[in-house]
């Protein structure tokens, strides 16, 4: 996906708006691909599935969309939202529905109130899905459930969004921040410790080292998941980072370090890339950062049930919180937890054990 969006970014300008400059009846074209990221460079996109999901969509007797949004700005689906785009000539809006990866629709701000139907469903071989009414969970399994015979993945459109509808939802700045994240990495020397690639992104370093172990694991009814063990090298403390799709929480000895709606970054050291749950090897150099999460999925209670470690089945005392220290105290941009008890310990009946070896889990 990157390789086609370079050669048309350079072909043409794409105007990046705040969802504040837009005309509050302007309609939000949001997308999102439904699926496996990994299947795209497979199977990859025609370039035709949005217009053929805004044709499906013209029925409803909609507005033509005035800006393009991703329901997710991060990885693949970031890319997938500029390369609609570039290519179809849209402003992109500066916000998301997540503000982190997240692999659920549910999970999305915007099925806090707004239905997400009528939506179409286009695959990058031509086959389109009009639904007219499904509730965010029931939508989220039919999708599901056709995606694989269609080649692992699609995308996703609403059109029937208008920028006053979606504000008290939109989780402004994703695309900037991903971007910045970006440059911070790509600027790094070769070389870079944990500590000073902490300090670039403005995040914590919890640990850094080889990779010793990772252990996948199915569960019925739910996407796999597993955790990674790493000894953190300037300490020799226990890194445990649980993942799903995406990297869900992590705990240093047993002390549970940051989790869900905060972000997990894990960077190969070496390469200074960001690396995914199905990209993790043993023997890796990986660096563990926490980054403070949106301030939305905190801003009203409730809204954490739905994407914190219990969303997951991942059992904890309660959920932690990272909050940017101000310039000087600790570094520019350095985080630690939120004021409060004393630190969080893990439910150790709630997590499948490590394999054991070196300090007990």
């Amino acid at each position: 996906m990157a390789d086609a969006l370079g050669p048309l970014l350079r072909r043409r300008r794409l105007p990046v708006l705040a969802l504040a400059d837009l005309d509050p009846a302007a309609t939000v074209a949001a997308i999102g691909l439904v699926g496996a990221s990994s299947f795209v460079g497979e199977l990859l996109p025609s370039g035709d599935e949005y217009e053929s999901a805004a044709q499906a969509l013209s029925q409803y007797g909609l507005p033509r969309p005035g800006a393009v949004m991703p329901l997710e700005g991060a990885g693949v689906n970031g890319l997938l939202t500029a390369y609609v785009a570039a290519s179809s000539g849209l402003p992109l809006v500066d916000a998301d529905f997540m503000g982190r990866a997240l692999p659920r629709l549910e999970q999305l701000s915007l099925a806090e109130g707004l239905p997400l139907t009528p939506a179409a469903f286009v695959s990058p071989t031509g086959e389109v899905l009009l639904v007219a009414a499904a509730t965010a969970v029931a939508l989220e399994a039919l999708l599901r459930s056709i995606v694989g015979a269609w080649g692992g993945w699609g995308l996703l459109v609403l059109h029937h969004l208008t920028a006053a509808a979606i504000r008290p939802y939109a989780i402004v700045g994703a695309t900037t921040r991903a971007i910045g994240l970006g440059h911070a990495l790509k600027s790094l020397p070769r070389g870079v410790d944990g500590v000073d690639l902490a300090a670039a992104v403005g995040g914590r370093l919890i640990g850094s080292g080889p990779l010793d172990d990772i252990t996948r694991r199915s569960r019925s009814g739910r996407f796999g998941g597993g955790h990674a063990l790493l000894r953190d090298r300037a300490s020799g403390a226990l890194v445990r980072i649980e993942f799903e799709n995406e990297f869900l929480l992590v705990a240093r000895d047993g002390a549970l370090e940051a989790a869900t709606p905060d972000i997990v970054l894990v960077v190969d050291l070496r390469a200074r890339d960001l690396i995914g749950v199905d990209g993790i090897r043993v023997g890796m150099d990986l660096a563990v950062v926490a980054l403070p999460g949106p301030d939305w999925w905190w801003a009203e209670a409730g809204r954490l049930a739905r994407v914190g470690p219990a969303a997951f089945g991942l059992a904890t005392v309660e959920t932690p919180r990272l909050t940017v220290r101000p310039a000087g105290a600790g570094g520019p941009g350095t985080t630690a937890p939120a004021a409060g008890p004393a630190p969080t310990t893990l439910d150790q009946n709630a997590l499948p054990a490590a394999r054991p070896w070196g300090t007990p889990w």
